[in-house]
């Protein structure tokens, strides 16, 4: 296993939007908006012994980056420039709904304050309520929620032919990773983590290690 400093972060974290709206246009109306999205860019959920970066993320495993932030500002704006016309101009609890998985994430950016909801005019903002469950028992959203027959299938596919036959084309790939990351790898669904890890460094101009060169990326976006 990786460690992630005592936290299980989910990365398919999803928000789910609801608008409820009646609109004529051209005898046609417009009854609701459902919006289904991630969230925006984040630290890694995970790390390793020799990650030269694992204390380069002072907000914790799996949090919201400044850049995430800012793109989740950016799509609130996008969201609102569309369907502006079709929703209150201030917040209805009525109106929208807001579904996510029970990750810290946010949601700020889709009503800012206006009359008497501004409570503070250096902020633009107002807190919007982000409906949740437990993870264990969000079955719409959650890639984490408990399911047997899930975990049964996982387990006949990991030991398939098909399966047992990759493992094998990247045996050497495992072993080089084991060597130079300090966590044993011995199938795809080990190495997984580690492009995520690589591909978020990138992101945040962070220089890979020496031996994480295009060919080892290349070969992790095969497997």
């Amino acid at each position: 296993m990786l460690s992630a400093a005592g936290f299980n972060w989910n990365p398919w974290t999803l928000v789910f939007i609801n608008i409820l709206v009646i609109i004529k246009a051209d005898d046609l109306q417009l009854k609701l908006v459902q919006l289904l999205f991630r969230h925006g860019d984040r630290s890694p959920t995970e790390t390793y012994p020799t990650d030269p970066w694992k204390d380069a993320w002072p907000d914790g495993f799996g949090q919201l980056t400044t850049l995430g932030m800012n793109q989740q500002f950016e799509m609130g704006k996008y969201l609102r420039q569309r369907y502006g016309k079709l929703i209150n101009e201030t917040y209805n609890h009525n109106t929208v709904v807001v579904r996510s998985t029970n990750r810290l994430r946010q949601s700020r950016w889709f009503y800012p304050p206006e009359g008497r909801h501004v409570w503070n005019k250096n902020l633009p903002w107002q807190p919007i309520p982000v409906h949740t469950i437990p993870v264990e028992e969000d079955y719409l959203l959650s890639l984490d929620s408990i399911c047997p027959k899930y975990d049964k299938l996982f387990e006949e596919q990991i030991n398939s032919p098909e399966a047992k036959k990759i493992n094998a084309q990247y045996k050497e790939l495992f072993e080089f990773l084991t060597n130079k990351t300090g966590v044993m790898v011995k199938q795809f669904d080990d190495a997984s983590e580690f492009y995520d890890i690589f591909l978020i460094d990138q992101i945040h101009n962070h220089s890979l290690p020496s031996w994480a060169n295009t060919t080892v990326i290349g070969r992790f976006k095969k497997v």
